[in-house]
């Protein structure tokens, strides 16, 4: 999700020295757009860097080959697995239409005690349904009579930019481009909400229970937000997962991309989002994992397009807004992203001096009716390549 760009007064993200940053990197997924020469050249460039970082760095050079080493196997590990939609569950529910809209609706349920509970959200007049379109949005949960009243409050330890997916994934160099990031995170909550002990429903202990097992650390906001790995795999439980829930240009086969050639204007748009995946996932092997020598063993294991980690980012680049950033990244503020889009949205955000983040109602809200933001993208083939859906009706049937 985009939401509108805020005035100048209501940027306040980067309000003290611990601020997410989501540095100058972006052109790490772009860079394919400007012809393979400028592709190598930015690789050898971002090794370069690496390079230097390492020579830079106290820490022993055995140590280092070794986090490297681990970081290598996790990353190897995410890629091998399937899209949602394909991935072989411990029991088969996903196949399941009602079991899984049954284990969705939990999923946001725990999701929403959680936020509230232990990130200090407060969701007191929304909550997620099933909305018109087969997917969730956010509702009224009591009529709204007047404008401006704050219908939830987001506080800022729920927003995910760039620094923070490097710190909470582990391991990444700090100079790891924000889509990149951000998807490994998604991609790495995804496969620990696959693991037998992660059921939905069985996450949300006590502050005492969590305590007891060491999830809290000494920090205030580890002791507010609990255990991050609980809310992310949480998260990707909650996200979409079959293609009747979403189905962007990045998740589309090449038969599905091929029946929009009646409509050049969709296509390329088409081709530009799943362009900037591609090179998100280029940029995995061949900077992070250094996959790009002749005669390379890890070369062999080539990612498809069934690989999860083109559903984690088609979740990123369709679920991350621009508010309040100032150097152009993105962010990711989990039940935030479920306010889908309207031209005529009934709510705004707005951002506070603590840098929670307010949905404020623009309009009247009657008890039931769905909360909706202005994404501010006018472009409709925009609109079907990263969210989905088409305001004006288009499919890819010829007309």
């Amino acid at each position: 999700m985009a939401p509108r760009e805020p005035l100048a007064e209501d940027r306040i993200n980067d309000v003290d020295k611990n601020r997410d940053v989501d540095g100058p990197c972006d052109r790490a997924e772009d860079f394919s757009l400007f012809g393979s020469n400028a592709a190598t050249k930015f690789v050898i460039d971002e090794q370069e860097n690496r390079a230097q970082e390492c020579n830079n760095s106290d820490t022993s050079p055995c140590k280092e080959e070794e986090e490297l080493v681990h970081l290598r196997s996790r990353i190897r590990r995410l890629l091998a697995l399937k899209c949602p939609s394909s991935q072989q569950r411990p029991s088969p529910r996903l196949s399941d239409d009602k079991q899984h809209g049954e284990d969705k609706d939990r999923a946001l349920a725990d999701l929403m005690t959680y936020v509230t509970d232990a990130c200090g959200a407060r969701m007191d007049d929304v909550a997620p349904q099933k909305d018109a379109h087969g997917g969730r949005g956010l509702f009224a949960t009591r009529d709204i009579q007047r404008n401006g009243h704050v219908l939830a409050v987001l506080p800022r330890n729920l927003r995910l930019g760039q620094r923070r997916a490097i710190l909470e994934f582990g391991g990444l160099p700090s100079w790891t481009p924000d889509l990149t990031a951000t998807s490994l995170l998604v991609l790495h909550w995804y496969a620990s909400s696959l693991e037998p002990n992660r059921n939905v429903g069985s996450r949300l202990r006590s502050d005492e229970e969590k305590k007891e097992e060491g999830e809290y650390s000494n920090s205030p906001d580890s002791e507010r937000m609990g255990s991050y790995e609980s809310f992310g795999s949480l998260y990707a439980q909650s996200l979409p997962m079959l293609p009747c829930e979403f189905h962007n240009a990045v998740m589309m086969s090449e038969e599905e991309l091929q029946k929009w050639s009646h409509r050049p204007e969709y296509q390329q748009e088409m081709h530009r989002v799943r362009a900037r995946a591609d090179c998100c996932v280029q940029y995995i092997q061949e900077v992070l994992l250094e996959d790009n020598s002749e005669g390379c063993e890890s070369r062999n294991s080539t990612v498809n397009r069934d690989s999860a980690i083109y559903w984690a980012i088609a979740m990123v680049l369709s679920r991350t807004h621009a508010f309040g950033s100032r150097q152009g990244g993105r962010w990711m503020t989990p039940v935030l992203d479920l306010a889908n889009h309207s031209p005529n949205a009934n709510a705004y955000l707005e951002g506070d001096s603590q840098g929670h983040l307010l949905l404020k109602s623009h309009r009247p809200i009657a008890c039931g009716e769905e909360v909706t933001l202005d994404y501010q993208v006018a472009h409709d083939p925009e609109l079907v390549a990263t969210y989905g859906f088409s305001l004006l009706g288009v499919t890819s049937s010829p007309p």
